[in-house]
């Protein structure tokens, strides 16, 4: 049983955090990439002659890998737990006056469902028509 129960755990972290880790794989490619891609740029230019042009290739290969690592530190911080999901004994108590607002904000909901008039959709769009007598008269 605590097989069944460990999938259904990874299960349920893949389904809430799909998104995120794909950000985060996308992030990580894009960072070999350049490098891969900053290779081959130094050797081409190495090849032509181009030596003068090596430190603006190092230069847009770090700024292009601190963007996608600032990308993939978010996502980390995304999917890492934050404590928000804390239980209500240890975090502070709402106070009373809190909770009491609440209450008189679910009263003056239900007071308007009470006393007003509750039509069905169907009354409305006879009233919309003309009288209630209206509608079973044929021409």
């Amino acid at each position: 049983m605590y097989h069944y129960l460990k999938w259904a755990a990874v299960g349920l972290f893949l389904r809430r955090n799909l998104r995120v880790l794909g950000i985060i794989l996308l992030a990580a490619a894009m960072i070999l990439l350049s490098d891969w891609i900053y290779r081959d740029l130094v050797d081409y230019n190495l090849a032509v002659g181009y030596k003068d042009r090596l430190w603006i290739l190092l230069l847009g290969k770090w700024v292009w890998i601190v963007c996608w690592a600032g990308v993939l530190v978010w996502g980390v911080f995304r999917i890492v737990p934050s404590g928000r999901g804390k239980r209500l004994s240890e975090t502070k108590r709402p106070k009373g006056s809190e909770q009491l607002r609440r209450v008189d904000t679910i009263d003056r909901r239900l007071e308007k469902f009470r006393h007003g008039k509750v039509r069905r959709r169907s009354e409305i769009l006879l009233e919309k028509k003309g009288k209630k007598g209206d509608y079973h008269r044929t021409k």
